[in-house]
């Protein structure tokens, strides 16, 4: 388990920034891919920018506690988004063959 103490700011701005920049690759891939749920990726990709650009702004004004609370919680938010994604993509291949 990583110690909270080892990290700097720094690199909790660039695990935010990566974040962030996959959450804008996947709303572009979704927005032009998929027809389906397009709306509910969208949701998805929007919330985890969201935590992550809030857990940014805690680094900013010194809240270090809030900033990698924010960003365990759009961690956890990406593993259940990415599941449901899956189970759905899966349901809809089941009914189209």
């Amino acid at each position: 388990m990583i110690d909270k103490a080892n990290l700097e700011d720094r690199d909790l701005f660039q695990v935010s920034a990566t974040i962030i920049a996959g959450a804008l690759i996947f709303l572009t891939i979704s927005a032009i891919a998929t027809k389906s749920f397009g709306i509910l990726s969208v949701v998805y990709g929007l919330v985890i920018m969201i935590l992550f650009s809030i857990s940014s702004y805690c680094i900013v004004v010194g809240n270090r506690d809030w900033a990698l609370r924010l960003m365990k919680s759009g961690f956890i938010f990406i593993m259940v988004a990415a599941t449901v994604l899956i189970i759905l993509n899966a349901i809809i291949l089941s009914q189209l063959s």
